[in-house]
């Protein structure tokens, strides 16, 4: 593996950059709210890396880098990122270019995305969704949402027929609207951002649905996650961003 350069004391990838853990999940959805899924690929790491207010010295090593590269052509780049380190990356463009927004200070923004997917040790999924260090659900701001589903049908001249699927006590469909969630979580600790991200690893993205909390006490036992992308955006030590989209099914 190719590692990408040492910019600035032991660290590749310059704060703020971002990364994005993407998974796969294949799903059917009937008419009553219950679903079917399947795993369709391991996870897979993209990055959005600044490389921002680098010195001439500095653009000259990512410079050199990229040549080496050959642009997409390499597929064998490595990042490391404290204990982890993120393999058969390739850059996502041909083109690389580092502006001088200031004297002898550049930018050079760089791409980068897996080609194979990583064998992320995967634990266990199915367990609760996990609280913070501090024993809190999560960071505000907390969107608590609810979901109906109705039969609806409005004429042109005026008068409107609906029926409740759920909540209407049709047998098979949920008895009340199904719950949502968004956590957007700011300036997140090390420590915690890594417990989010083990556990969104662990259930494959929306792959395995596990129990969440929420903040009235009620239990919901079949919850996914909303999306099979996890964005991290790396501001610094200690300080990171990312939103938790959850969704409890039928």
């Amino acid at each position: 593996m190719a590692s990408l350069p040492i910019v600035r004391g032991v660290s590749a990838a310059l704060y703020p950059f971002t990364m994005t853990l993407s998974f796969l999940t294949e799903m059917s959805s009937w008419q009553n709210g219950a679903q079917q899924r399947q795993i369709r690929s391991a996870g897979l790491a993209k990055f959005d890396i600044p490389y921002s207010a680098m010195s001439q010295a500095q653009k000259n090593t990512v410079k050199s880098a990229m040549a080496s590269a050959k642009g997409r052509f390499s597929t064998n780049l490595q990042l490391t990122l404290g204990a982890v380190s993120y393999t058969n990356l390739s850059l996502d463009a041909d083109e690389w270019s580092a502006r001088e927004s200031e004297t002898m200070q550049y930018d050079g923004p760089m791409k980068l995305s897996q080609t194979i997917p990583q064998g992320f040790s995967p634990g266990t999924p199915g367990q609760a969704f996990p609280t913070l260090a501090n024993g809190a659900i999560g960071i505000l701001p907390y969107t608590q949402k609810q979901r109906f589903q109705s039969v609806y049908q409005k004429m042109d001249s005026g008068p409107a027929y609906a029926y409740a699927e759920f909540g209407g006590g049709l047998t098979g469909y949920p008895s009340g609207p199904l719950m949502a969630w968004s956590l957007e979580e700011k300036s997140i600790s090390d420590a915690d951002l890594a417990t989010r991200i083990a556990h969104f690893i662990a259930n494959y993205g929306r792959a395995y649905s596990f129990s969440f909390t929420d903040e009235d006490g009620t239990v919901y036992s079949n919850t996914h996650y909303a999306s099979d992308d996890l964005v991290i955006n790396y501001r610094g030590p200690n300080a990171s961003d990312v939103t938790i989209m959850l969704e409890a099914t039928h």
